[in-house]
């Protein structure tokens, strides 16, 4: 008969629902800032403080750009031993620069340093030619990775120029941009150096305090003006969990850094994040099949599968798993289902239950070979 197996599943296409005081913030943030603390992979929001507010950012209106550079070269697109020669359009981008020359070579490997380390403009302007030349393409790509994230807002240039964005908005390209290999690869480094092809070096050092304070922080970007005030973006892994904190509109860079941490540091200690289970894990075992070649089958789950809780949190199970299935069953179909429910019987999440690969349905000759087995084992 079916045994099942004992696990607490959050499906990360469910949000998880944590009750209201949670939500606030558990220190005091300027009353004018924006904060959100996001889970990554699940895209949970744990705390957060006016995080949908569309808002001036400053140079974080960079990032989704960076992200779109950063995810062609986690595909291929760009290897970062290509020489790129500097556009004219590249080298006239102000703000955080590399200081590039129009018509030098660069390698895109040091473009992609001085893009991630310290949101370089006239590098990511750069790198984005080129993966596309063409300048509507480019922000078409753009925004269908922000509408893929479910941002609304949408750029209508290369560098994302007077775009507005939430501080959940934020997250989302910080999460994103911490599942890059590309950009991990330079995002920990606090400083660093360029060689340009006439021997000058520029030195660069990241405006991420974090990186040096805060146990785990693995990334992040910043940007200020008068209208913004003191924006950030900051991630931290521990124990295979990644919070990403975004604080928009600090008053300046120290209580920026100091908000960013105190809230990442709470994160890691009032929250637990697991993967119980991966998709095509048997869930139930042995169920039994009606007019199968097989007898029994085991039930997989149909998605990767996360837990995002208070680290006191306490969750039960409601199983939907029939006693018996009827072949035939392809694969993907939808034969059960684990729910899980708070503590007032409230839904949480529901993962799916599927079968591997097709299961044909018996004939004449399968059910007399079956008994026949039967008969020699006895």
């Amino acid at each position: 008969m079916r045994k099942k197996k004992t696990v607490i599943i959050l499906c990360l296409c469910f949000y998880l629902l944590l009750p209201a005081p949670t939500r606030g913030l558990p220190i005091e943030i300027d009353s004018g800032a924006a904060v959100c603390v996001m889970e990554a992979q699940s895209g949970v929001i744990l705390m957060e403080q006016e995080a949908q507010k569309a808002m001036d950012t400053a140079g974080l209106m960079r990032l989704p750009a960076l992200l779109s550079v950063c995810e062609a070269a986690d595909r291929g697109e760009l290897e970062l031993t290509q020489r790129l020669r500097i556009s004219e359009a590249a080298a006239d981008i102000g703000g955080p620069t590399a200081f590039l020359t129009t018509g030098e070579e660069m390698l895109a490997g040091d473009l992609y340093k001085s893009a991630v380390m310290i949101m370089a403009g006239d590098a990511i302007f750069a790198l984005s030619e080129a993966v596309l030349s063409s300048d509507e393409a480019f922000v078409e790509r753009m925004n269908e990775r922000l509408a893929a994230l479910g941002v609304t807002a949408r750029c209508t240039d290369r560098m994302g120029t007077q775009t507005q964005l939430s501080a959940a908005d934020i997250t989302l390209l910080g999460a994103a941009l911490s599942q890059s290999s590309t950009f991990l690869t330079y995002s920990g480094m606090y400083y660093d150096t360029i060689t340009h092809d006439s021997g000058l070096v520029t030195e660069m050092a990241s405006a991420n305090k974090l990186l040096k304070s805060c146990s785990g922080c693995n990334g992040g970007a910043t940007g200020s003006s008068d209208t913004a005030g003191y924006c950030g973006v900051y991630m931290a892994t521990r124990e295979g969990a990644t919070y990403v904190c975004a604080v928009l509109g600090a008053e300046n860079a120290k209580e920026r850094a100091q908000a960013a941490k105190a809230l990442l540091e709470y994160a890691f200690a009032t929250f637990q994040v697991e993967q119980l289970a991966k998709r095509g894990e048997v869930l139930v075992s042995g169920v039994p099949v009606k007019n199968g070649v097989e007898a029994a089958c085991d039930l997989i789950a149909a998605s990767d599968v996360r837990v995002v809780m208070p680290l006191d949190g306490a969750y039960t199970e409601k199983s939907d798993i029939p006693t018996e299935l009827t072949a035939p069953m392809r694969a993907g179909e939808v034969l059960g289902g684990i729910s899980y429910m708070d503590a007032d019987g409230g839904l949480l999440a529901k993962v799916e239950l599927t079968v591997r690969e097709d299961m044909a349905a018996s004939r004449w000759r399968d059910r007399l070979a079956r008994v026949m087995r039967s008969f020699l084992h006895m």
